[in-house]
């Protein structure tokens, strides 16, 4: 299995779930807030940031390379180029067409009475950053699009970069720019007439130092602050955006994660077997969807099949609102943030959008879905327009027997070349045609059959990959997978408790002539407390913990070792509830150090609490080891290393001498160097494997498993004139093996493994 990669610090990607667009759509993982998450990747060209640079010198009235960072100089080749002059003259029409359009604006307010739509004053908040017109109780203007498209082949076209944001209107008015001349960015690799050739490594440059570009530059980025207001839409209908994020030369749009399949794959599959029912369900889905996005002031701009996800239970969602600019940054197959078959005639000639232009898109996709068939597609923008305006349409209610001829007057009218001649809002197409479809509800339910199906499908698929892993050659952690890393762990934990729990059992003497304690005096408690012990372990290791921690206590207290009981009791009940309540994982790696350190390798602990835990966990997890540790050691040897069971699962059979020989040992213990040492290094030794597994690579893995690896030999080795010679010859050996089981793990990508959610091994 490869390993993972960790993007934004945070968010460890699973796997590579299509495309969007231009943009690659990530399945991932996010660290922080434990959820599945979907991210779209949006590449930035070299031109982009310049344009984004360009604009926000202009809107700061400075030259371009002022909002770099300190330090960092923008080279001769890199200073923009001189303008051609024939563009001087170009300017001059554009600006007679803009005071043209602005005199004829003028009169119309002046017959009209100078009536404004009531609400345009009172449009706040993120409207101004949004595109296009907004349709409703009155009427609401607010920017086009400001997108930057492929280019388009039409001798009138003016680019949206020249339209002013003059809005008085009623619709946005072109003219050239504040200063009198148009802004035109150089082409990076190729000189023009009047343009300087830019070197492409400068390109790349620019790209790379993106990150650390003024806050300006990325305000320019076409389409980011569309893209970040989606996330203001919360409906089960929209596919959630969580956050947007512009790291170097890539922007990351985090959203919420739904298993499914898209509609254009359900259609692709089912093909004529789709129903009318599940017509309507789409149909009733997106379309409230879009309202609620017309109601907060923003359009989608880009419906298509691609973009509406059934879930495995039959939820359907819309996803990619307010990226559609954002993602025609670089003019990569759409414009003005739609896709050829789903965009109407104002969208492919950059005039004013508003709401009746997702309900263009979104007649298209029912009739795609009723007619089996999208008759607008087409290779270039000039044959799209030609489809649309001498399309020759078939009649939906020619497809269907049981379908109403009314159905061909309402998608037509929505499918108008003329915005003018549609629908007033999505609203008003919705309560047209949704009577003439089938049963929403039935169709939701069809749904999530066809998807569940297919999840079965893939599930049988990941079935048979396991069955594949398990043969011969696969790596012993992949063949181990979750399920038997959780087995795994619980047999562990069983084990420790068995021991811990009979050592405490067998010394809790309610009788001086009980020498084996409740065995001696009352065996059937013995076996039903022992039994109760391993069984909770093995169920939830964070249940039989404490219990089994708290009988080593009492044994303690019943022996007379008051202090160290009620210490060491308080110790496990705040560790428990702080980190150990609620992971299995971190309660089975204190109870590593009881279980190992009887034989002399309880450093195996804070190994495992590097591998299985994050770092702070990891950090109290060995701390709390390291308690647990002197505790035993108290038991006879004094040395946390080994509590050796052999010599010290008997106490005295006087309490009292017990008591005095348990405490004479801890005080000992706590007086000798070698106990601090040792202590420190495991915690160290845990805390930074831990930490170097963060990154989520092998070769971290590694690095961390040898400074762990260090940290053990090395708190060993400083205690060599602290304790005997022989005990010391063990101790090392121990420490090596120890170290070498971190670098083992690391090699193997255990770390990476145990840190997957549940059906990500």
């Amino acid at each position: 299995m490869p390993t993972q990669q960790i993007i934004l610090d945070r968010y460890r990607v699973i796997a590579a779930a299509g495309r969007g667009g231009y943009a690659t759509v990530l399945h991932a993982y996010d660290t922080l807030l434990k959820r599945d998450v979907a991210i779209k990747e949006i590449q930035l060209s070299a031109s982009d940031i310049q344009k984004a640079q360009q604009k926000a010198a202009e809107a700061a009235a400075v030259r371009p390379d002022a909002i770099l960072p300190d330090g960092l100089a923008v080279e001769d080749d890199a200073e923009l180029p001189e303008l051609p002059s024939f563009l001087d003259k170009r300017d001059e029409r554009r600006q007679r067409r803009g005071r043209q359009r602005s005199g004829a604006n003028e009169a119309a307010r002046t017959r009209s009475g100078g009536r404004i739509a009531a609400n345009t004053q009172d449009i706040a908040g993120i409207a101004g950053d949004l595109p296009g017109l907004i349709s409703g109780a009155g009427t609401v203007q607010i920017d086009a699009v400001d997108g930057q498209g492929v280019q388009l082949d039409h001798d009138d076209l003016i680019p949206l970069e020249e339209r002013s944001t003059d809005t008085s209107g009623g619709l946005p008015v072109m003219s050239a720019a504040s200063d009198g001349r148009s802004t035109v960015l150089p082409v990076f690799g190729r000189g023009t007439s009047g343009h300087k050739a830019r070197d492409p490594r400068t390109a790349t440059r620019a790209a790379s130092q993106a990150a650390s570009l003024d806050p300006a530059f990325y305000d320019n980025i076409p389409g980011l602050k569309e893209a970040r207001s989606a996330a203001h839409l919360n409906d089960p209908n929209i596919v959630t955006v969580y956050d947007c994020v512009v790291d170097g030369s890539s922007v990351y749009v985090i959203m919420e994660y739904v298993q499914g399949k898209t509609l254009a794959r359900i259609m692709d599959d089912l093909k004529n077997d789709i129903t009318l029912d599940m017509v309507a369900a789409v149909f009733d889905a997106v379309t409230h969807a879009l309202e609620v996005a017309h109601a907060a002031n923003l359009l989608h701009l880009d419906v298509k099949p691609e973009n509406v996800i059934v879930s495995t239970k039959g939820a359907i969602k819309v996803t990619d609102f307010g990226l559609s600019t954002l993602m025609d940054a670089s003019g990569r197959g759409t414009t003005g943030g739609g896709t050829i078959g789903y965009m109407p005639l104002e969208q492919m000639r950059r005039e004013a959008l508003d709401v009746r232009t997702d309900e263009w898109a979104l007649a298209s996709l029912t009739y795609e879905m009723l007619s089996g068939k999208n008759p607008f597609r087409a290779h270039t923008l000039r044959e799209a327009e030609g489809a649309i305006e001498n399309a020759e349409l078939v009649l939906p209610s020619q497809c269907w027997a049981s379908i109403d001829e009314d159905v061909d007057d309402v998608i037509f009218q929505a499918l108008d070349p003329d915005m003018d001649e549609r629908f007033g809002s999505i609203s008003q197409f919705a309560r047209e045609l949704a009577p003439l479809l089938g049963d929403a509800k039935a169709g939701k339910k069809q749904l999530a059959k066809v998807v569940e199906g297919e999840q079965r499908a893939d599930e049988a698929h990941e079935e048979r990959a396991a069955r594949a892993a398990a043969q011969p050659g696969t790596p012993l952690i992949d063949r181990l997978g979750q399920r038997g890393a959780a087995i795994a762990m619980r047999v562990l934990a069983a084990a420790s408790s068995a021991m811990v729990g009979a050592i405490s059992l067998l010394n809790i003497r309610l009788n001086v002539s009980d020498m084996f304690g409740l065995l001696s005096g009352m065996p059937a408690a013995f076996w039903v407390l022992l039994a109760a012990f391993v069984g909770l372990s093995a169920w939830r290791p964070r249940v039989g913990m404490p219990v089994t921690f708290a009988a080593f206590c009492v044994m303690l207290m019943c022996n007379q070792a008051w202090a160290l009981g009620l210490i060491l009791l308080a110790l496990t009940g705040v560790w428990w509830w702080f980190f150990g309540r609620r992971s299995d994982g971190a309660c089975t790696v204190v109870m590593l150090q009881p279980l190992f350190g009887s034989v002399g390798f309880a450093a195996i602990a804070p190994v495992g609490a590097a591998v299985v835990l994050d770092v702070r966990e990891a950090l109290a997890a060995s701390g709390m080891a390291v308690a647990s540790a002197i505790a035993f050691a108290a038991l006879g040897t004094g040395d946390v290393a080994m509590w050796d069971i052999t010599t010290c699962a008997m106490t005295a059979a006087n309490a009292e001498l017990a008591g005095v020989t348990i405490t004479q040992t801890l005080l000992l213990t706590l007086q000798n160097a070698a106990t601090w040492l040792v202590g420190v290094s495991w915690v160290a030794a845990a805390g930074l494997f831990s930490l170097f597994c963060r990154r989520g690579t092998k070769l971290f893995d590694v690095l961390g498993g040898l400074i762990a690896a260090a940290c053990i030999i090395g708190g060993c080795v400083s205690t060599v004139f602290l304790i005997d010679a022989p005990l010391l010859v063990f101790n090392l050996i121990a420490a090596v093996v120890c170290g070498g089981m971190a670098v083992a793990v690391a090699f193997m990508n255990v770390p990476d493994r145990v840190r997957l959610e549940e059906g990500e091994w």
